[in-house]
């Protein structure tokens, strides 16, 4: 079985797509930018929203709402992460740290994972992946309320799973975690050396899927998560490039959005 693609944007002008999000639900939500002027894109209709915020990273949260992030914030206590109604625009805005990697919305809240600079800087992003409530709160730390269980130097990958457990691949040793906040249940997996400095991960059921890896940059690796012995084996799914990230299981069945020049989902065929 290998990975097959379906587009479901493509920029009718030439434009940059800055970020996009997928869910099932909701379908695909994009963020353009065309000559300095951003725009959004629901499911290909242009969206009236209009927004004078920074911001590089976008997710749905529900039907009508989104989030959006810089991911390096001018000063240290700039509102970087906002609540955004597609209908009525900012609803909310809080601090969440700076050099942002990924994120992650959930029903337990929105969790934000950081690459070194950031962990080793000062503020709530040494925590390595961090869940904030939707006002700013922060619930949970991995660096300062995992009891050394999961050190995150830099958190390579994120995605959400099933029951809204997180998946997280850390730097430098590379487990593959899940994550329960509301079990407070941390569960590791070996991995193969094969998958190391992946950048996106996505988790069907027994099975983990990685791309990126060092030696293998524009593969789709996968591994099953039943035990130790079939955790070291690793089936290549095919290749694909541009940016590439992790979904939900609830993503119809899709594992990956990819964003080049096009905004397409990697299924499983």
């Amino acid at each position: 079985m290998l990975f097959t693609e379906k587009v479901l944007h493509t920029p009718e002008t030439p434009a940059t797509i800055i970020d996009a999000d997928y869910r099932a639900e909701y379908g695909v939500i994009v963020a353009e930018r065309r000559n300095r002027r951003r725009s959004f894109y629901h499911s290909r209709e242009k969206l009236t929203l209009s927004l004078s915020i920074s911001f590089s990273k976008v997710r749905w949260m529900n039907a009508d709402t989104i989030v959006l992030a810089d991911t390096r914030p001018k000063n240290a206590d700039d509102k970087n992460v906002h609540i955004v109604s597609l209908t009525d625009g900012v609803q909310d805005s809080f601090h969440g740290g700076s050099c942002i990697q990924d994120i992650v919305v959930t029903r337990d809240g929105i969790w934000i994972s950081y690459f070194d600079e950031g962990v080793f800087g000062e503020g709530v992003s040494t925590g390595g992946g961090v869940l904030f409530s939707l006002k700013g709160d922060v619930l949970y730390s991995f660096n300062h309320h995992n009891h050394k269980e999961i050190i995150i130097d830099d958190c390579y990958a994120v995605c959400s799973g099933d029951d809204d457990d997180i998946w997280l691949f850390p730097y430098h040793s590379f487990p593959l975690v899940r994550f329960s906040y509301k079990n407070k249940e941390t569960a590791v997996f070996p991995v193969s050396e094969k998958l190391h400095g992946a950048s996106a991960i996505a988790v069907r059921e027994s099975q983990a899927f990685f791309h990126g890896a060092y030696d293998h940059k524009q593969s789709i690796l996968g591994t099953s998560l039943h035990g130790a012995s079939e955790i070291k084996n690793v089936a290549d799914y095919g290749m694909t490039n541009g940016y590439v990230r992790g979904l939900a299981p609830e993503c119809g069945g899709a594992a990956f959005i990819r964003i080049s020049k096009h905004v397409s989902l990697l299924h499983l065929a």
